[in-house]
């Protein structure tokens, strides 16, 4: 059972009448710190611990019972890890992700999680104000998916069997980015990436990625 619930006084219909406790986790501590500062300026939200570890996460997970776990994906594939555990140990928990981008593989996997949602860093402080108010009072907040092309991407071709988050890695890959650069970038593991690339071999029926670099330059994916 999730603590820390404090009465508020009473509010209209659709409002929280509760203080939510958060858990910020993000490897840059400029931006905990910032997101410390907008949760403060909120009347329903209250920073309570934060954190750039994901093992330490699950620590202050127990030792604070937050309502809410807020998560930059510069973590990388350890947020989908954390989400497991945490959904395994404290379902109640509601599990937020703030991102720059993120595509529709990342949505469902997050969905199936039982995560509530991607927010877009680049909201103003009275729309992530209503995110949070609204994941936190039980709905979902996975809108717009939020793509940051690869350098050098032009407008892709149509014509071929890839799915979008294997042209993501075919772009990578012809952009001559190792597998962890990859994964880092698009925020999957590398044995995910390894994955792709497989696939991606198998319906081009390539036999190489020097073969794979070559499609991709002669199919527009990426400049010559």
């Amino acid at each position: 059972m999730v603590a820390g619930i404090r009465l508020k006084r009473s509010r209209g219909s659709g409002n929280l009448n509760v203080t939510v406790n958060v858990v910020i986790i993000d490897s840059h501590p400029v931006t905990r710190i910032g997101l410390c500062q907008l949760l403060d300026k909120m009347e329903d939200f209250c920073p309570v611990g934060t954190t750039g570890d994901v093992a330490e996460a699950f620590d202050l997970l127990q030792a604070l019972q937050p309502h809410m776990l807020l998560v930059a994906t510069n973590l990388g594939s350890q947020i989908f890890s954390l989400g497991k555990r945490v959904g395994s140990h404290y379902p109640a928990v509601k599990i937020v992700i703030m991102a720059d981008r993120y595509d529709e593989d990342d949505r469902r996997m997050a969905e199936a999680m039982g995560m509530r949602g991607f927010l877009n860093k680049n909201l103003d402080l009275h729309e992530l104000e209503e995110c949070l108010v609204s994941i936190a009072l039980g709905s979902t907040s996975f809108k717009s998916e939020i793509k940051v092309p690869p350098k050098n991407r032009k407008t892709l071709p149509t014509n071929h069997p890839l799915s979008p988050r294997e042209v993501d890695v075919i772009c990578h890959v012809a952009q001559a980015m190792t597998a962890k650069e990859i994964a880092k970038n698009l925020h999957i593991s590398v044995k995910t990436v390894d994955r792709h690339k497989a696939n991606i071999m198998e319906k081009l029926r390539l036999r190489s990625q020097i073969e794979l670099v070559r499609y991709a330059i002669r199919k527009g994916f990426v400049e010559p």
